[in-house]
């Protein structure tokens, strides 16, 4: 899990950065977050009230995922931007199912009740590692998306 929270991190944390953690964030971003207050100096913010650089999101993998795959069969086609520049993203490289399993609980939901989620379901069953595939499919069509 750190080692796919780094992939996304190492492009979006600053040395010095402060970060707000809202009281109903994942527990497992303050984990994934603090030895990057060793590593670059960073500050990690719990009072709302005070000063920040940026938010922690608590969009996962399958959120992502679920969300491109919602709107492709939505027929609107997968929005740009992905990202918000107030936010990072230190789960949306993990899968809902690393998370429960580290924690032993089910911290977040792993199902989700549409077409797009038996889509989901059905492609865990059939295809390995298709969730990082889309997720770096669809980051790379948005950074060559005006590359013409």
């Amino acid at each position: 899990m750190a080692t796919n929270a780094s992939r996304e991190l190492s492009d979006t944390l600053k040395p010095q950065m402060k970060v707000y953690i809202p009281p109903n964030a994942n527990p497992l971003i303050e984990i994934i977050l603090e030895p990057y207050t060793r590593k670059y100096g960073l500050t990690l913010i719990n009072d709302g009230n005070s000063d920040y650089d940026v938010k922690t999101s608590d969009k996962t993998l399958d959120m992502e995922v679920h969300s491109i795959i919602s709107e492709i069969f939505s027929g609107d086609g997968i929005q740009f931007p992905r990202k918000d520049d107030e936010y990072i993203y230190p789960l949306i490289k993990i899968s809902n199912k690393q998370i429960n399993d580290f924690f032993k609980d089910r911290i977040v939901e792993d199902t989700f009740d549409d077409a797009s989620g038996e889509f989901l379901d059905f492609l865990d069953e059939t295809v390995i590692q298709y969730k990082f595939n889309i997720l770096k499919s669809v980051e790379y069509l948005e950074k060559n998306k005006n590359a013409d």
